[in-house]
């Protein structure tokens, strides 16, 4: 338990993490996502899930509410590792930026972190819940993260 909103720093945190800092050595001749981030505009609140090539994986609620540490969980960690490493086949659908705003609502927004910049990709649920989107399977990753820490802090 962690008294006050932490919500800010640690996605901005997130968003700025390098593949130094997660100790990562990755080919420079490729464009590699290393991170993913996935923030989903859920009427007054918004959800960060937060994935690495490490295999941790966070959740973060603009509300307060934080779950870290999912490393610490093969199942979780698989997940994570999924979610991210699935992220390399949507780089071409993908823009460079280097703001990084929350989802407009009713939107999920993907931040890809790469050792080449930071890339976004963002879509409206209806979209996505309906097959129009071509995102729907890395939303279901994300989705699966969001599953195996319920799996798990519901033990």
């Amino acid at each position: 338990k962690v008294k006050g909103n932490h919500y800010s720093a640690l996605r901005k945190q997130s968003l700025s993490v390098t593949p130094e800092q997660l100790q990562l050595e990755l080919d420079d001749t490729k464009i590699i996502v290393f991170g993913l981030i996935m923030e989903w505009h859920i009427t007054e609140a918004v959800i960060s899930v937060v994935a690495f090539k490490t295999g941790d994986a966070s959740i973060y609620f603009s509300t307060g509410q934080i779950f870290l540490g999912g490393v610490a969980h093969e199942n979780i960690r698989n997940a994570a590792l999924s979610f991210v490493n699935d992220g390399q086949k949507y780089l071409t659908f993908a823009k460079s930026t280097i703001e990084m705003p929350l989802p407009d609502k009713g939107s999920v927004r993907f931040y890809f972190l790469t050792n080449k910049g930071k890339l976004f990709i963002q879509d409206t649920v209806e979209d996505i819940t309906n097959d129009k989107s071509h995102v729907k399977e890395l939303f279901a990753l994300e989705n699966n993260v969001i599953t195996e820490y319920r799996k798990t802090t519901d033990k």
